[in-house]
């Protein structure tokens, strides 16, 4: 219901004569269950169900009659669903706690981390009902987490590489206007991402360009 995300993902143009399936489309695929795990009929079933979903200002609004009232099917489910309904069934997929758990191992361990790590942590995940502190605590206590596979192995991303440095340095920022200048042709823009998941990170951090950048 981040209102935010509600108007870069046209939600607003999402009514129950035009469904607009962009917002329930990304859910799945950049945040919960990944590419493979739903169907075309699953987008265009749960689109109705975000019907009414809006925002004026920062405020979420549910406006009742701009909302698809007939019975969806999703994921195996139907009914007469609400929004608040297809999120409820896509964090019952297994593959959802599977995508989370490889969310946060690719964000803090590696880029291609192995089937053996990803699902005992999924497993952490839905047991936990994807609070996500216990997960982190169980990857970071891990032997895996300190072996040769992993220490050393990622690319930091602009951000992480300025903070880094002027921590280790033990220096302020006096200058911060070269500072966001370093970060623009290093390729990641403050508040600025490029799609709505974000910056591809990893490998895509390094180029002709921004190695130069950040040497």
């Amino acid at each position: 219901k981040n209102p935010a995300m509600l108007i870069y993902l046209n939600n607003n143009d999402n009514r129950v004569q035009h469904p607009n399936e962009n917002y329930a489309r990304e859910l799945m695929e950049l945040f919960t269950l990944g590419i493979g795990n739903y169907t075309e009929t699953d987008i265009k079933e749960s689109a109705r169900a975000f019907t009414g979903w809006t925002n004026i200002g920062d405020q979420f609004i549910f406006n009742r009659g701009q909302h698809d009232e007939g019975v969806k099917r999703f994921l195996g489910h139907s009914g007469n669903f609400t929004g608040e309904d297809i999120v409820n069934i896509i964090f019952q997929q297994p593959a959802c706690a599977k995508y989370i758990a490889g969310r946060l191992i690719r964000f803090f361990g590696v880029d291609e981390p192995p089937a053996e790590i990803v699902e005992p942590l999924a497993q952490i995940v839905a047991a936990n009902k994807f609070e996500i502190a216990p997960a982190l605590a169980t990857l970071f206590a891990s032997n895996w987490f300190y072996s040769r596979d992993v220490m050393q192995r990622q690319i930091k991303s602009p951000v992480q590489l300025i903070v880094g440095s002027l921590r280790s340095l033990g220096v302020a920022i006096s200058q911060p206007a070269a500072v966001d200048n370093a970060l623009k042709l290093m390729g990641q823009e403050l508040f600025n991402a490029p799609t709505v998941k974000g910056w591809d990170g990893g490998r895509a951090w390094i180029n002709t360009s921004t190695l130069f950048a950040r040497y």
